[in-house]
């Protein structure tokens, strides 16, 4: 008997190899489309979910949500509101910020008790700023068609790789600190394992990616804003930098008016605010203008102050105060700063033995304009700082603070007789130093630190954003 050529099981095989076979090559074909349309994409528009291949472990999204555990399209830098005791600050911090985010990941097929993920801080041309490796995220849910992967809490900081963002601090700040709570998952060294601080200012963007096969093939990614766009308001800033009296040179150098500038921007990036020059761009050395001084001014000697009661009722500008802000650009959109050599005490005009002295700046609040309020403060005087070169570490930072807020300084319930305990808390705020806080009575702190005079509360971004319509 003549035997089949294919009997009915080996007909079976072949249309099973077959079968195979053309899923095998669609299956490619699909995967090659998807990474040729899908790259990982550096900047792109606001909060950009995107799925980069097709692998075993089935459907996977990735986002960042925030404190509420809510998928969100930005994140704000972080104010350590409730970061900090009267003595020290909080194990697990990071746990209790109201800007804390959150990573998650959600797949159709189960990834093993946890997966790591990357994030990354990008610059506004998509170049990496800061980066954490491996970031761990534990399955929270293992339900029938999708399992959840959830990290810690962490937080957007403002100080990168130093301070902040690893705890260190200057030599002599006394500020050793090791805040975490033993957690095997999280190192104590900045971007190791779980750290739960990254770098970021605003115009920046936070990505998280996960990989498959290692580091070598990006499955999905989420882009995200520091700061929503719509919600950054800008300020307005016109540099007055002035001459020595012999018309040589000025007592602050440019770029040094400009790296101050910087950490007004960090400070003040608490509460999405950012600082522009007087066209609304970024800063350059040709926005620091040199200027000569008024002819009944020696600024080598000292800008006169007048030796009186701070109070805010009844304080007056000295003739060389008014002599000096007659070189204000009458622009009531910006805030006109002064950078000059120091002020000098007089108890009177016909003082002739000014008295040295250390004041570091002063501003001149919208507040004090109207009449009712001082007499001796004009409309055409306010919204001005003037600078000496015996600024410290926040002082330009503490100074556009009042006229943002329209306020004076941020004080302490035990202030007695104008003695201020730092190592008390803030009225509202039992738990807040008022050490900590940026708009505390001077003098701000001399130098950074996790705990010196940074820090600003929620209802102090309120008022800096809405109490002057600076902000734009």
């Amino acid at each position: 008997m003549n035997q089949p050529l294919f009997t009915s099981k080996s007909l079976r095989t072949m249309q099973n190899r077959t079968l195979f076979t053309v899923l095998f090559i669609f299956s490619l074909f699909v995967t090659t489309v998807i990474q040729a349309q899908s790259p990982v994409n550096p900047i792109s528009s606001n909060s950009t979910t995107e799925q980069l291949n097709f692998e075993a472990c089935g459907e996977i999204s990735i986002h960042i949500l925030d404190q509420s555990l809510t998928s969100t399209n930005s994140i704000d830098i972080a104010n350590w509101e409730d970061a900090f005791s009267l003595e020290d600050i909080e194990p697990n911090f990071f746990d209790l910020d109201n800007k804390r985010f959150y990573i998650q990941l959600e797949s159709s097929s189960n990834l093993g008790s946890f997966i790591n993920v990357l994030l990354e801080t990008l610059d506004e041309n998509g170049n990496v700023v800061d980066q954490q490796t491996d970031v761990k995220l534990k399955k929270i849910s293992g339900g029938f068609s999708t399992k959840k992967y959830r990290s810690t809490a962490r937080i957007v900081v403002v100080d990168n790789d130093v301070i902040d963002d690893n705890f260190s601090d200057y030599t002599g700040s006394d500020q050793d600190i090791d805040v975490y709570d033993g957690d095997d998952d999280i190192g104590t060294n900045d971007d190791n394992k779980n750290d739960p601080t990254i770098y970021g200012i605003l115009g920046q963007r936070i990505r998280v990616t996960y990989f498959s096969n290692g580091r070598n093939e990006p499955v999905t990614s989420e882009l995200i804003d520091i700061c929503e766009p719509s919600n950054i308001k800008r300020v307005r800033l016109n540099l007055i930098n002035m001459r020595n009296n012999a018309g040589t040179g000025t007592y602050l150098q440019a770029s040094d008016i400009l790296a101050e500038i910087d950490k007004m921007q960090k400070a003040w990036g608490q509460c999405c605010i950012r600082f522009v020059n007087k066209d609304g761009n970024h800063f350059t050395e040709a926005d620091v203008v040199s200027t000569t001084q008024p002819a009944a001014l020696s600024l080598d000697n000292g800008l006169h102050m007048l030796n009186q009661v701070p109070n805010l009722s009844t304080i007056a500008l000295s003739q060389q105060e008014q002599t000096h802000l007659q070189l204000k650009d009458n622009d009531p959109s910006t805030v006109d700063m002064f950078f000059v050599n120091k002020y000098v005490l007089i108890d009177n005009e016909s003082d002739t033995t000014p008295t040295d002295t250390n004041v570091a700046a002063t501003a001149f609040i919208d507040w004090l304009a109207p009449s009712s309020h001082n007499p001796n403060i004009t409309a055409a005087q306010v919204r001005t700082i003037i600078i000496t070169t015996n600024a410290r570490y926040f002082t330009y930072a503490h100074e556009i603070g009042h006229i943002l807020t329209d306020r004076a300084h941020f004080v302490a319930p035990t202030e007695l007789g104008g003695d201020l305990d730092y190592n008390g808390s803030a009225e509202g705020h039992s738990d807040f130093p008022v050490r900590a806080n940026l708009m505390r009575y001077p003098p701000t702190s001399a130098m950074n630190g996790v705990k010196e005079s940074k820090r600003l509360l929620p209802f102090q971004c309120f008022y800096a954003r809405n109490e002057t319509d600076l902000p734009y």
